[in-house]
């Protein structure tokens, strides 16, 4: 079965891509910031939905597919060495760094901390993605 084509090309694909990942970031800290003042699971689920579905248009919009196909492997593998090794660190840090952000964010009771943790998670997880397969998402 041969790669699907992402339906955009050039600098529109990437503007999408950067489109639907600020939709996902400020989405994601409105649900987290909105369960964190105590709202309710149904009060919340439009926003973590809407979240999911900007995700999942965003990864279309990469690579042509909704979802990735399943594999069997279930290996763990860190690029060898040279940038993709740098690469793959600089993303899992920048993941890591993402949890204090977001919560101070929850604390200081700002979407735009929360929003920017989240931000900061997707491009840490990009950056190890690319890294780790060459593919953004």
């Amino acid at each position: 079965m041969s790669e699907p084509e992402p339906p955009l090309s050039g600098a529109p694909r990437y503007l999408a891509i950067a489109g639907g990942t600020v939709a996902i970031s400020v989405l994601m800290g409105l649900s987290v910031l909105r369960a964190s003042n105590g709202a309710s699971v149904a009060a919340v689920f439009p926003t973590g939905g809407a979240t999911w579905g900007s995700y999942l248009l965003t990864h279309y919009l990469a690579t042509g597919r909704i979802v990735d196909e399943g594999s069997d492997s279930r290996e763990f593998a860190v690029p060898a060495a040279g940038l993709d090794r740098l690469g793959f660190l600089a993303g899992t840090v920048m993941m890591v760094t993402a949890v204090p952000i977001g919560i101070y964010g929850m604390h200081a009771d700002s979407v735009l901390f929360t929003a920017g943790a989240t931000l900061v998670f997707l491009l840490g997880y990009y950056t190890t993605h690319y890294a780790g397969s060459r593919t953004i998402l």
